[in-house]
């Protein structure tokens, strides 16, 4: 029961998150966005199950690394740290991911992903200014961890990899809104869009530490 009261608080704080930025309440929505993050590492920490133990101790520092990213991101001035953080995030992701079974060379999900990347980037491209490199590294590291997470489902076929595929592309559609907004063009509703995309990305991740079993 007590799972499902944390999460229904994640839901509500996460709403209350998105309406607060898009009625311009700044002043709540600072405090509502880490909170929501900070519910939903409570999730991992008082009922994600300490075995397979690197996939708990990566996911948990993960987590973290996010609530790092989402507070350094209330300010724009922060923008390049809040990126790296959220960068030392993906990279502890993947790596939480290959804990469970050793890297996965799938290649199939890797040339879409790629393909995709490589178009998407060209895209943004002439909005990055002097952030090409970083962003363009960044990208790198997303889609590696988003290769490994939906490599998962492909080897393992249970549903709680299914659920780990589908967090890292939302994870992935997250970021690319956030970039279109940022680097080529501002569009009503992208708050709402990022949020809510970002929150059930690394929601669902961290409801996977509840289920997931050794694989090895």
């Amino acid at each position: 029961m007590g799972k499902k009261i944390l999460n229904v608080a994640i839901l509500i704080s996460a709403f209350a998150a998105i309406y607060s930025q898009y009625v311009k309440n700044l002043e709540l929505y600072n405090y509502l966005k880490p909170l929501t993050t900070i519910l939903i590492i409570a999730v991992v920490v008082v009922f994600g199950k300490r075995k397979p133990k690197k996939y708990f101790i990566t996911v948990l520092t993960a987590l973290l690394f996010c609530l790092l990213g989402d507070t350094l991101l209330l300010n724009n001035n922060y923008f390049i740290y809040g990126l790296a953080s959220f960068l030392v995030a993906h990279i502890l992701f993947a790596y939480s991911f290959i804990s469970l079974n050793g890297i996965n060379l799938n290649i199939r999900p890797l040339v879409v992903l790629l393909t995709t990347g490589i178009a998407y980037y060209s895209f943004i491209y002439k909005g990055l200014g002097e952030l090409v490199i970083v962003v363009g590294v960044y990208i790198l590291f997303i889609l590696f961890m988003c290769w490994q997470g939906i490599n998962l489902y492909i080897k393992h076929k249970g549903g709680v990899f299914l659920a780990i595929a589908i967090a890292v592309s939302l994870f992935l559609i997250s970021d690319a809104i956030l970039a279109y907004n940022k680097f080529v063009q501002a569009f009503n509703y992208s708050g709402v869009l990022i949020l809510l995309t970002y929150w059930l990305a690394i929601g669902i991740i961290a409801n996977s530490t509840m289920y997931l079993k050794n694989t090895k």
